[in-house]
């Protein structure tokens, strides 16, 4: 829901550039229009940039959380007995069935990368 959020604000952003490259003109509440004159140039630039920063990042985006620059696992996978958990609902990332340490689930399958043939 966040990526489709996210691209639909930066193409209304890109659409807005656009808008106000042809236009002269902007529009901050649907009603009370701003003659740019000169300016028109520079808010295009920054309408355009931030528009295609907003969908470069919303593509780009990166699933795992940080917290302190401290990154935090939210899946990980039992090595032996081959169990999927949520990290948050173990005890210090081991499993409680076999009692070994858990390995995230993207270095799960970069060590055993046989096992994305069964999924």
């Amino acid at each position: 829901m966040k990526k489709v959020l996210g691209l639909f604000f930066g193409l209304y952003l890109l659409y807005s550039a656009y808008d106000v490259y042809i236009s002269g003109r902007f529009s901050p509440d649907g009603y009370y229009e701003i003659e740019l004159g000169v300016f028109k140039y520079l808010v295009t630039s920054v309408f355009a940039l931030l528009g295609f920063l907003v969908v470069y990042k919303t593509i780009n985006r990166n699933e795992k959380i940080s917290v302190n620059n401290e990154t935090l696992i939210e899946y990980s996978k039992c090595p032996k007995c081959k169990k999927s958990y949520n990290y948050s609902e173990l005890k210090d990332g081991m499993c409680p069935t076999c009692n070994v340490k858990t390995i995230e689930m993207e270095e799960y399958f970069k060590k055993y990368p046989e096992e994305l043939n069964d999924v």
